[in-house]
């Protein structure tokens, strides 16, 4: 998968934009690949509430067997 994206938002930023409860720590990153941690705002369907959360960024084809499709 081919997907390589950069985040340098500071995590105060999205504090103030998305509302969140607390200011998110993290360094900016400018190379994340498929299956590396990258931060997220979610919004729980049975919350109103945003939610800082780390996620691991990829995508699981719908042919795939296991989760692990794809690793090392």
């Amino acid at each position: 998968m081919c997907g390589r994206f950069s985040l340098t938002s500071p995590g105060q930023l999205w504090f103030e934009i998305f509302g969140l409860s607390d200011p998110p720590a993290w360094a900016p990153r400018y190379n994340i690949a498929p299956t590396q941690p990258v931060a997220a705002v979610l919004v729980p369907p049975d919350q109103a509430q945003r939610q800082f959360r780390i996620l691991q960024w990829g995508l699981i084809p719908s042919w795939a067997k296991t989760p692990g499709f794809g690793e090392g």
